[in-house]
């Protein structure tokens, strides 16, 4: 290496490893913006985007922790005219998904309002992120019903779901 050029470069790796350490940024090399002169390193981005926030007000939240059982009981008792919504942990990368089953509109006290899938805050390009499912009913007359939701593959027939969880709604 030439002598007259050995002092340019060392001091231009010298700042590339402190602006490196200092924020943080590893790969972020200063640019020579001319012989000896050396700017910073780009301060670090955040790639991770807001929060999303619901579109539709859910009303009463029915949360079903994520890794329960794979059969899980739960019941509730609403007012009629009550909405409320269950929630559901699902990656529909892997495949697997929520379906629910009622029993026919107007035999029982609920209406299914809506379904709705809301991904969890993830940088920018990951792929394979979970998210929450949401299942909006409203309670329409006083009685009683059950709701069973079942996440599977809906390819795989034949095959049982590998989490069941049943609601029984009591609507008074």
């Amino acid at each position: 290496m030439n002598r007259l050029l050995a002092p340019t470069v060392t001091a231009a790796l010298a700042a590339a490893f402190l602006a490196t350490t200092l924020t943080g940024t590893a790969g972020a090399v200063p640019v020579s913006a001319g012989v000896g002169a050396v700017r910073p390193a780009a301060a670090p981005t955040s790639t991770t985007p807001a929060p999303t926030v619901p579109s539709k007000d859910r009303g009463v939240l029915v949360e079903v922790p994520h890794n329960t059982a794979a059969s899980v009981a739960l019941s509730r008792c609403f007012h009629v005219g009550t909405v409320f919504s269950v929630s559901l942990s699902e990656n529909p990368s892997t495949g697997y998904g929520w379906s629910q089953s009622l029993p026919a509109a107007g035999s029982g006290p609920l209406t299914l309002l809506d379904s709705d899938y809301v991904q969890d805050p993830a940088p920018s390009g990951m792929v394979g992120v979970g998210g929450t499912r949401y299942f909006r009913y409203r309670v329409t007359a006083p009685g009683t019903t059950d709701v069973t939701f079942a996440y599977r593959r809906p390819w795989e027939t034949g095959v049982a779901p590998i989490q069941q969880v049943k609601l029984t709604v009591l609507g008074r």
